[in-house]
């Protein structure tokens, strides 16, 4: 399938390979002979425009053509009406959760030192154990119903030990690129809105009962780990992932660090910015509100 951003030409195979990025004059004449235009035109087209291995550059589209079985430039699906359900549930309860979990946080905070608060224990940490597996395929699973829904299918799926080196479920979507953005990037959300919302139930049975209770502890603290991890501007996360899929291009992102400088997209760099104060402020004022409970 085929994917265009800008002057450049994303060729996306059906089988999971890299996708291949096509731009300048190749990038022209792929489209111009998948539009129809006759192989002598390309061909005058390109010598005019001043290419001088124009007959090279011609004889590469043709390859790439028929290399990928590229029949024509093909357009993206309109947005679906399931995308329309999804993005207002979706956004509700995800906004509901994040709202039950701050204030959780600021009622726990804020309670006596002897009231018991939120304390861990080696059972808390014993259910972690459990909790990561569990919420790691709940999160894949978020994927996949959600891009079933919009008609998707996974080209493949498997284990990647990534960098952790621990193996992870995968799940190869690249038929998505086939739909609307906003559908696109609905399906990469899925998975941290799973998280959050998972959370978000952990924590308001936490709430509403008399003593913590260790396997609801285990999820509500797995599933904000891997909200900052899923939610993270430096790697191949979900956020990088939806906002690609919302610009349909391929090469968005991530940000990086080189020396003390931040480079990216600016748009992405504005949440980077916004993720490392979150990540730098909330252990800070945790510290502060623990050690005035402490001094109280």
């Amino acid at each position: 399938m085929l994917v265009r951003s800008g002057g450049r030409l994303f060729i996306i195979p059906r089988l999971p390979m890299p996708y291949v990025r096509v731009s300048g004059p190749l990038s022209r004449a792929v489209v111009a002979l998948l539009g129809g235009r006759k192989r002598d035109v390309v061909l005058k087209e390109l010598v005019v425009s001043g290419e001088p291995a124009a007959e090279a550059v011609l004889s590469a589209a043709e390859a790439l053509i028929a290399r990928h079985s590229l029949a024509d430039l093909g357009a993206r699906a309109p947005a679906s009406p399931a995308g329309h359900l999804v993005t207002a549930l979706g956004g509700a309860l995800t906004m509901a959760s994040a709202i039950l979990c701050i204030s959780f946080l600021a009622a726990q905070s804020a309670a006596p030192l002897d009231s018991g608060g939120f304390p861990l224990s080696v059972a808390t940490l014993g259910w972690l154990l459990l909790a990561v597996p569990c919420l790691v395929l709940l999160h894949e699973l978020a994927h996949l119903l959600v891009a079933r829904l919009f008609g998707v299918a996974p080209s493949a799926v498997g284990f990647d030990r990534g960098k952790t080196g621990l193996p992870m479920p995968w799940l190869d979507l690249r038929e998505a690129w086939d739909l609307a953005p906003r559908d696109h990037a609905l399906i990469h959300l899925a998975g941290p809105a799973c998280d959050l919302v998972l959370t978000g139930l952990a924590v308001l049975v936490l709430w509403a009962m008399p003593a913590p209770i260790a396997p609801l502890q285990a999820v509500a603290l797995a599933g904000a780990l891997f909200l900052m991890a899923n939610l993270n501007p430096f790697g191949r996360s979900d956020l990088v992932s939806a906002c690609r899929a919302a610009l349909g291009d391929p090469d968005y992102g991530p940000c990086r660090w080189q020396g003390v400088g931040l480079f990216g997209p600016p748009g992405l760099k504005r949440m980077t910015r916004v993720y490392v104060l979150l990540l730098a402020v909330l252990p800070v004022l945790l510290c502060l509100v623990f050690l005035g409970k402490i001094l109280r």
